[in-house]
């Protein structure tokens, strides 16, 4: 009788995981909504940190656990010890987008540009409207010089978010070198 109940609370927790995606998902549909309708670059920023936190939430403490830790080592800078813990939350969850966004971004760090932008990538296929994941995309492209690519990173964070000056300029300095005028 046990062997049956473990059987039916395991099967019954990633109905329980894909009931709480889908109400943060739900969360940020409302979230993105507002943003794009954003009245002022206050709100803007207000709802873009809401929707940071709906990010960096997970239903899992230990998961939770490494992503802290995680981020502890990169205030630190102590990049070679956050790497294991933003692989571990990778490996925990594959579609938990924050998880790879951190790990991207540990990459970026220790300049592994080639396996940021894959990260990145798999962010986005989770999460298309991930402006951290694209503003992460952006610079890496800008580094390794590919300047139409960190255009239209950047032009879709504004799709996202009109009130990011830093980005607008970027924009207007990347479609300037690229002779291309206001698009």
């Amino acid at each position: 009788m046990i062997d049956v109940l473990a059987m039916v609370v395991g099967a019954m927790a990633p109905v329980a995981l894909l009931a709480a995606r889908r109400s943060a998902e739900t969360e940020l549909d409302r979230l993105f909504a507002r943003l794009r309708a954003a009245p002022n670059a206050a709100s803007a920023r207000a709802l873009s940190e809401q929707i940071w936190q709906c990010w960096m939430h997970h239903d899992d403490p230990e998961v939770n656990a490494l992503m802290e830790r995680g981020i502890r080592a990169m205030a630190e800078r102590d990049y070679e010890a956050a790497l294991p813990c933003f692989d571990e939350v990778v490996e925990r969850d594959p579609h938990f987008a924050e998880g790879w966004n951190k790990r991207a971004t540990i990459r970026y760090l220790l300049a592994d540009y080639a396996g940021s932008v894959r990260d990145i990538k798999c962010t986005l296929a989770l999460e298309p409207r991930h402006f951290g994941a694209l503003a992460g995309l952006g610079a890496v492209y800008l580094l390794i010089a590919n300047d139409r690519g960190a255009l239209d990173a950047f032009e879709a964070i504004l799709a996202l978010n009109p009130y990011l000056d830093s980005v607008r300029k970027q924009v207007e300095a990347l479609r300037g070198e690229l002779g291309e005028g206001e698009g």
